[in-house]
């Protein structure tokens, strides 16, 4: 009998830990109910939960749906909500203890949360009510959390939530958005708090994000591109949402925000960049602050000086200009939107398109780049390499119906403009190396196509990045970086191997276990086509890509990487499949009823 019983406790013992593996590996997570009630809410909310992790939410009054939106993120994106939130308060020590002394360091003189607090306090009524409704979704959405595996293997609960704590986040990122290389000048203390920062949240390459409007039979076709870093969690929550006798509004809104970079509505439709600029210049000095903080084995006491506009370490040359370091915000903005009423951005630059109800569109902002295209459709940017989009639009065939086959496109019209010059004008000799010769041909034998078998691909992007005082040295040069690289065999010099697609999970580093070991695709794509990629893709390589057109039957389609975590061995059937493209509609395979506690 003793030993049948211990069996039986072996048995018991090895169906949990299946069970833990199964519900850490695959992100395991409770059904979504078919009914909650919520104190204070005006009337019943349905929410529709759609195939890619989407929803349709409907609702009497825009409160409620945007109470609803926050129920939605924090159900499907309550992780990230929380560790975003957590690096806006510079709280991120409480969880990984000495790793993140640094990233909160800067955060704290910065100033994002004291900021953010008191730009919450300088809202309007109608914009209090607004953001507190979201907040209460968003706690709704995190109850029972702990069938979120990121906040199960940590043994964290996420404390509540505030209001201001929307404006923080998006302090956050309006921070992480575009930080220039000139930060370093201002101390060492935060170029390595700086680079701690992103390492945890992952966000960067936000300002090669375009996007461009195109006159169609359809009527102007507005399509984005937002570049938003390296994490594998999503960034953005896609939505409609349904206000009756108001609007219906297919969107994007920025996770732990109520806010939306992208939006249509019946014919308006809009595309914001997320890139809030930041200068540095000669420090005009004044007092010093002391902030202490603890380190495990020292402490230490930085010396600062901030204004609503400035900041700077005390001993540097230089100080920081940022609209960030003040109470400004944009909540007003982002709700004109939806309102259709002029949106005056503050934090953000604002850059964008606007297309209004009578089919006309506006560039909003100041982008640093503007690149016109045929009838009148322009490319916008803040990358100079958002160029070639548009020599790529210039010839594009308006009648194809479907532009999932522009912006997926390897080919490079720019490069087959361009390289049969380069070729003419480079002289290889007859008795040069066996792999010289070959690579040669290679190149003078290759499509233009940046696909991921392809070896002419690689041989081109090493030659004109290589240096060498004429273009031959270059290419030498450049076939022996590829020989060192990739050995003699230069079918392996495939480029997809050239710049790898590595996509890392938000605690990567923090837990040890090979669930959020870095994800990889095979690169394709570059600076020069339509599709994403090259260097720059390697450094961001997630996009969330979208468009529409103005009508108001016309849909808006999304493409992005979707990763379903939550199916068996979805993590690896993940790593192989390509973009998921698909539109904002059809959001029916089950129901949530928010319903008021009193009703």
């Amino acid at each position: 009998m003793k030993i049948v019983g211990w069996v039986l406790l072996g048995i018991v013992v090895f169906i949990a830990a299946i069970g833990g593996i199964w519900r850490t590996a695959y992100d395991w997570k409770s059904r979504l109910p078919s009914q909650s009630s919520v104190a204070g809410l005006e009337s019943p909310v349905e929410i529709h939960w759609g195939e890619f992790n989407t929803a349709e939410i409907q609702a009497n009054s825009l409160p409620d749906a945007l109470l609803g939106l926050g129920y939605v993120q924090g159900k499907l994106n309550g992780w990230t909500i929380a560790l975003w939130r957590q690096a806006a308060l510079g709280k991120l020590g409480d969880w990984y203890g000495s790793d993140a002394v640094e990233a909160d360091r800067i955060v704290r003189l910065l100033g994002l949360p004291e900021n953010a607090q008191r730009a919450g306090e300088h809202l309007s009524l109608n914009e209090s009510s607004l953001i507190a409704a979201f907040g209460k979704g968003v706690q709704l959405g995190w109850q029972d959390a702990d069938h979120v595996h990121e906040f199960f293997l940590q043994d964290i609960t996420p404390e509540p939530w505030e209001p201001w704590h929307a404006l923080a986040i998006e302090r956050l990122i309006a921070w992480m958005s575009a930080v220039p290389d000139s930060v370093c000048n201002l101390g060492e203390p935060a170029c390595t708090d700086i680079a701690k920062l992103n390492s945890i949240i992952l966000l960067n390459g936000l300002e090669s994000s375009s996007a461009w409007i195109l006159p169609t039979s359809q009527g102007p076709f507005l399509y984005q591109r937002h570049v938003l870093g390296r994490a594998v969690p999503p960034a953005f929550q896609e939505v409609v949402l349904n206000v009756t006798d108001s609007f219906e509004m297919h969107g994007a809104s920025l996770i732990g925000t109520p806010f939306f970079p992208a939006g249509k509505i019946e014919n308006r439709a809009w595309s914001i960049l997320l890139y809030s600029p930041k200068t540095t210049r000669p420090v005009r000095f004044g007092p010093n602050y002391p902030l202490r903080f603890r380190f495990p084995d020292r402490e230490e006491i930085v010396y600062y000086q901030r204004s609503d506009s400035t900041f700077s370490i005390q001993g540097t040359q230089e100080e920081l200009f940022w609209p960030g370091l003040g109470t400004e915000n944009d909540v007003h903005a982002w709700f004109a939107l939806l309102r259709n009423q002029p949106a005056t951005f503050q934090l953000w630059r604002g850059d964008g398109i606007l297309v209004s109800s009578d089919s006309s569109w506006t560039v909003l902002g100041e982008p640093g780049f503007v690149f016109p295209i045929h009838l009148s459709g322009l490319v916008i940017s803040n990358d100079s390499s958002a160029e070639h989009s548009a020599y790529y639009l210039r010839n594009v065939d308006l009648n194809v119906a479907d532009p999932s086959s522009w912006v997926t496109d390897t080919w490079s019209p720019w490069v087959a403009s361009t390289l049969p010059r380069e070729l003419d004008s480079l002289r290889i000799p007859v008795n040069a190396p066996a792999l010289v010769q070959s690579a040669l041909v290679y190149l003078e034998n290759w499509n233009h196509t940046f696909e991921g078998k392809s070896i002419g691909a690689t041989i081109y992007n090493e030659w004109v990045t290589s240096e060498g005082g004429t273009p031959e040295v270059a290419f030498y040069n450049a076939v022996d970086q590829l020989t060192q690289k990739f050995g003699t065999d230069q079918s392996q010099w495939l480029w997809e191997r050239v710049h790898a697609d590595r996509r890392l999970f938000t605690l990567h580093g923090h837990l040890d276990s090979r669930m959020h070991t870095p994800l990889t695709f095979p690169a394709v794509g570059h600076e020069s086509t339509m599709l994403w990629g090259g260097a720059k893709a390697a450094a961001a390589p997630v996009t969330w890509e979208g468009w529409t057109w103005s009508g108001p039957d016309s849909p808006f389609f999304i493409r992005r990487q979707h990763l379903n975590l939550q199916q068996p061995f979805g993590r690896y059937i993940s790593e192989k499949s390509d973009p998921s493209t698909f539109p904002l509609s059809d959001l029916s395979m089950s129901t949530t009823v928010l319903m008021p506690d009193d009703f």
